[in-house]
C-alpha cells in the first residue's frame, strides 16, 4: 500500500477505540490508546490494522463523509480488507494528542460498527505525518455540514407552539473547528494535563 498524506487523506495505523461519557474525557481516551500502542512491542505491532482516511465531500445525500480503507497485514500487495463511510454529521470532536503530533481521534456519536449507541473515542497514528493538517481539515469539513444543516433547518416553515430542543440540540455547544483549535493551542503551549480514565472491560 503506498502511504499518501495530506490536508483530505491520511495513511495511518488504527490504535482502537473507547467509549466516553463526555466530551471533557476524550482527551483522556486517546492518551489511553496511544499508551496500549506504545505498549505493544515490535513483535505485536504488525497486527495493528492499517487504515486510509479520507475526507469525502460531495456524495449525494450524505452531505460528505470520512472515508475509512482498511488493509490486509498479510497481503504483500497490502490489498483492501473492506471499506467504512461515517457521516460528518456523526462527528462531535476532532483532536491532536497534546504530546504526539502523530496521533490523533475523533469522537463519534452513536456510530459503531458493533452496534453501540454511546460516545466513543477512535484514534489512529500516523504513518508520515501531517496529522494536524488532517484533523483540522476534517474538524472543517465537519462544521460545514453541520452549518448547512442548521441552516436547512432555519428555513423550514415554524410551528406557532414551541418546540422542546432535541437531544442533538441540546448537545451542541461548540462547533467541531472551535474545539480542534481549543486543543491544538493547548498543545503549542507545552501541552494539556490528561487525566488517567478508567475503564471497566
Amino acid at each position: 500500500m503506498s502511504q499518501l498524506n495530506g490536508a483530505d487523506r491520511i495513511d495511518a495505523v488504527y490504535l482502537g477505540w473507547l467509549p466516553i461519557d463526555a466530551e471533557a474525557p476524550a482527551l483522556a481516551a486517546l492518551d489511553e490508546l496511544l499508551n496500549q500502542r506504545l505498549a505493544i512491542n515490535r513483535s505485536a505491532a504488525g497486527r495493528l490494522r492499517r487504515h486510509r482516511l479520507q475526507i469525502a465531500t460531495g456524495i449525494e445525500g450524505s452531505g460528505g463523509c470520512l472515508r475509512m480503507s482498511e488493509f490486509s497485514n498479510s497481503d504483500p500487495n497490502g490489498g483492501q480488507q473492506r471499506q467504512v463511510l461515517v457521516p460528518f454529521a456523526d462527528i462531535d470532536w476532532v483532536g491532536i494528542h497534546p504530546r504526539d503530533s502523530m496521533t490523533f481521534g475523533i469522537v463519534l456519536n452513536g456510530y459503531n460498527e458493533d452496534s453501540n449507541s454511546f460516545m466513543h473515542v477512535h484514534a489512529w497514528q500516523s504513518l508520515t505525518g501531517g496529522a494536524g493538517n488532517f484533523a483540522a481539515s476534517l474538524a472543517a469539513a465537519a462544521d460545514a455540514v453541520e452549518a448547512q444543516q442548521t441552516q436547512q433547518q432555519q428555513q423550514k416553515p415554524q410551528p406557532n407552539f414551541q418546540k422542546k430542543p432535541s437531544h442533538s440540540q441540546q448537545r451542541q455547544s461548540m462547533p467541531v473547528q472551535d474545539k480542534f483549535c481549543l486543543h491544538k493551542h493547548a498543545a503549542e503551549n507545552g501541552g494539556a494535563k490528561i487525566e488517567s480514565s478508567q475503564h471497566s472491560d
